[in-house]
């Protein structure tokens, strides 16, 4: 009752932190992402982490900072599936620089004709997938969109989230926002109540959280603005995880 153990995840000596310390710093993150004082986590090396990357240009810093976190945790011992929501070139990306694996998706029918020469996970929500959107996860991984389907399993494999992307109009890229519409589905990442019952905890959003395998959620992004810009016009992409995000995982689960 006095104390946790707490390993680096990079590994060494764990030091102990006291729990009623670890829980105010816990408190204070899911109050404000801004707190970032945190205890170190509670299981040894190595997690299973999932880096997802957003940008179409393989020659993007935003690109830079993913190869550099992906590398730093490859080196620090943790397993690493590192996916980006835009298929590269090879002849667009820099020599030297590494990038994840795209998901795979094929052109909707009902897009626009697009100028750009890559593909990647498609944002947009089908007719289909809305019609069914309250039940089609439930129905099982054969109805859903390969791409979905690979995303879905990729988040209940993972004990910590990394999001690598730059913030446009203080939020999220579209994609990556399309990413979300698409794959955080009812009987994946929550239950709603009702005639389901409640089979665990709720979030203070009123949902039964499903994803609560992970305990960590890492944020890497750009800003063309200032921090005290960004902040005045919301932040909205923080608070977007923060706020919806982070109530669908594990319930000590802190933004970082």
């Amino acid at each position: 009752a006095g104390s946790e153990e707490a390993r680096p995840a990079g590994g060494g000596v764990p030091g102990p932190w006291p729990r009623p310390l670890s829980s105010a710093c816990i408190l204070l993150n899911r109050i404000s992402s801004h707190w970032q004082l945190l205890p170190p986590a509670g299981e040894t090396c190595p997690r299973r982490v999932l880096l997802v990357h957003c940008h179409p240009r393989a020659s993007s810093f935003s690109a830079a900072c993913a190869d550099a976190v992906a590398t730093s945790l490859v080196e620090a011992g943790h397993e690493v599936r590192w996916r980006t929501l835009y298929q590269y070139e090879s002849e667009t990306v820099p020599e030297g620089l590494r990038t994840g694996s795209p998901y795979v998706s094929l052109p909707s029918p009902q897009a626009p004709l697009s100028t750009s020469s890559t593909s990647g996970f498609s944002p947009m929500l089908t007719a289909e997938e809305r019609g069914g959107y309250y039940s089609i996860a439930e129905r099982g991984a054969e109805v859903l969109a390969p791409e979905v389907a690979e995303a879905v399993e990729d988040l209940r494999w993972a004990q910590d989230l990394i999001l690598v992307y730059p913030t446009w109009w203080f939020n999220f890229p579209a994609a990556l926002k399309g990413w979300v519409d698409r794959v955080f589905l009812p009987h994946v990442a929550f239950r709603l109540p009702g005639k389901h019952g409640v089979h665990g905890e709720v979030a203070a959003t009123g949902l039964e959280p499903l994803l609560t395998n992970i305990e960590r959620v890492g944020v890497v992004t750009t800003y063309g603005a200032s921090r005290l810009v960004v902040t005045a016009a919301g932040d909205n992409g923080r608070r977007m995880i923060s706020n919806g995000l982070r109530p669908l995982f594990a319930s000590n689960c802190v933004v970082m």
